[in-house]
């Protein structure tokens, strides 16, 4: 297996309330030191959107923030990644091969983490006087960079997305979970369902499991995670357009959320970028 020899990663994170809210209840992590970039979008109003992306955000840190990835995870013998995102060194490149179907300690580690973020908003919820489905909640998209830069774990729930821009190319590496995709999915009968009701976010309900998928990073390489704040204003066009056109990964986050806010700036949006140099 050819190597990328120890990558390193350049990162930026920016998070803005818009032109319509005024509260932001967005919240994201920027741990550059392990690795570790998740943005969460909280729902539920005043006082309590912003609680439950910030108690996610939280606990992902303490929970996975505080690891080496590449000397405190217990391996597996038995572990094997899986890169579905065109590894040039992998034979299968299958769009259907998840992370889930064999056994990975960052994958282990990583849900575990999420699970239990999942948790504490859910118990928060509880205290309040919430039944099980109701309450606050958040979505969360994030990855976890390992392996010397060579490989990231991606992980979400909800709206918010994980893309990938490589070659001037964007793609898309996340579905969400909304009943829009459903509908998509299931062949778009009838009229389409608003794109923001969502089918799963963090926090309403005590377990939830996130997706997640191995990529395998190469040079040059620029991951975007972002709410929907982003991309309920701006197309994908845009954002490989101005991910092409911008000097360097700082000036091209400040554009994303200016575009945002320049076609409307609905709700709150942020944006990490992580590239690969």
């Amino acid at each position: 297996m050819q190597n990328n020899e120890s990558l390193k990663i350049n990162y930026i994170g920016m998070t803005d309330v818009g032109n319509v809210r005024e509260l932001n209840e967005d919240t994201i992590l920027v741990h550059g030191e392990n690795g570790l970039f998740v943005v969460a979008d909280g729902m539920g109003g005043h006082g309590a959107g912003d609680k439950a992306s910030q108690t996610v955000c939280q606990v992902l840190e303490d929970r996975i923030g505080s690891v080496d990835p590449d000397h405190d995870v217990e391996e597996d013998d038995d572990a094997t990644v899986i890169n579905i995102f065109g590894s040039e060194t992998e034979e299968d490149d299958s769009d259907e091969a998840t992370s889930n179907e064999v056994p990975n300690p960052i994958v282990d580690s990583v849900s575990s983490a999420v699970v239990a973020a999942n948790f504490e908003v859910f118990r928060k919820n509880s205290e309040d006087g919430f039944k099980e489905g109701q309450g606050m909640g958040t979505t969360v998209a994030g990855m976890w960079v390992y392996g010397e830069g060579e490989y990231a774990c991606l992980f979400h729930i909800g709206d918010s997305r994980v893309y990938r821009f490589r070659r001037n190319e964007l793609v898309q590496l996340t579905t969400d979970h909304s009943m829009f995709e459903e509908w998509k999915r299931k062949g778009q009968v009838g009229e389409p369902p608003k794109k923001n009701i969502l089918m799963k976010a963090m926090g309403p309900f005590s377990h939830i499991e996130p997706d997640t998928v191995i990529s395998m990073l190469t040079k040059g390489d620029i991951f975007l995670i972002c709410s929907d704040g982003l991309t309920g204003m701006i197309t994908d066009a845009m954002i490989a357009d101005i991910l092409a056109k911008s000097a360097d990964i700082d000036q091209a986050c400040a554009k994303l959320i200016d575009e945002a806010k320049a076609h409307g700036g609905k709700d709150n949006v942020s944006v990490i970028l992580v590239q690969s140099i």
